[in-house]
């Protein structure tokens, strides 16, 4: 019998560099990055006729903890610090918004990465 080993996978230094470090910028890097991860390396569900069943299940929770978290917070955009911070253009907005949509790898992101601050609630 043989399967793969996804604890062993994740945690290989030749596929993520520095794989015991919390590095949340390896999701967000541009290809070229040394952080940027393999094609297919990020495997926790598997692929194909293999797929995990549980998937689907896995990633709702994963949202709903996401969004009962994020309710218990107050979270405000801190353009105005980063743009002072960088010396970027004051009041710089398109359609009236700071938070406008750019294009990154082929997706839509906000502006600058959305600085913001976030302040618990509870």
């Amino acid at each position: 019998m043989i399967w793969g080993d996804h604890y062993s996978t994740h945690h290989n230094p030749r596929i993520w560099p520095k794989p015991e470090e919390y590095i949340p910028e390896r999701w967000t890097c541009k290809e070229g990055d040394a952080l940027y991860p393999p094609k297919n390396a990020w495997r926790p569900f598997e692929r194909g006729p293999r797929n995990c069943i549980g998937q689907e299940l896995a990633l709702t929770e994963l949202k709903l903890i996401l969004a009962l978290t994020a309710r218990e917070f107050d979270i405000i955009d801190a353009y105005k610090d980063f743009d002072e911070m960088r010396g970027n253009k004051k009041d710089l907005k398109i359609n009236g918004q700071r938070a406008y949509m750019v294009r990154i790898g082929g997706a839509g992101h906000p502006a600058d990465g959305y600085p913001c601050r976030a302040r618990y609630l509870g």
